[in-house]
């Protein structure tokens, strides 16, 4: 088996929460405080299973999240994001990475999220073919107002 790092672009985040811990750290700190920013790559992973096929786990962000202008509009979040929080290069889009591994998003067989963040879930909706996994307990404990796919739960040791 074969296992793939892909960097998607990369996002802006406040060091004090990279580093620190969300402990003491509130909504009202990551929107105000713009001085303390480092930029943290975003990554997924493809596998390539010997029987499977190609498997994705999560699908970093999308070309219209890095754009931010519409993606965000009439939500809290246009208020909190900063224009340029992410930074994602043509050559780092999820479908670029695929077909550098001579694949396109089509020919993954499934998908595995890792969690509900945005910059795991951006491109999800490139495979509404493939089954999606995760946890149960990371279905029940995040919520997510937009389900882009049915969700299939797996055991906690998968």
């Amino acid at each position: 088996m074969n296992i793939h790092p892909l960097r998607i672009g990369r996002t802006k985040v406040p060091f004090g929460q990279f580093y620190g811990g969300l402990e003491g750290f509130s909504i009202s700190d990551f929107a105000n405080d713009k001085d303390h920013f480092i930029w943290v790559p975003i990554h997924a992973y493809l596998l390539e299973h010997p029987t499977v096929g190609p498997v994705l786990i999560d699908t970093g962000i999308s070309p219209a999240q890095a754009a931010h202008r519409d993606y965000y509009r009439g939500s809290i979040m246009e208020y909190v994001m900063d224009a340029d929080e992410y930074d994602l290069p043509a050559e780092q889009t999820m479908s670029a990475r695929l077909a550098e591994l001579g694949y396109r998003p089509q020919d993954v067989r499934a998908v595995i999220i890792t969690h509900f963040h945005e910059d795991h879930v951006g491109e999800l909706n490139l495979f509404a073919h493939a089954p999606v996994y995760l946890r149960a307990r990371v279905r029940t404990t995040r919520w997510c107002p937009r389900d882009p796919l049915p969700v299939c739960d797996r055991p906690a040791g998968c």
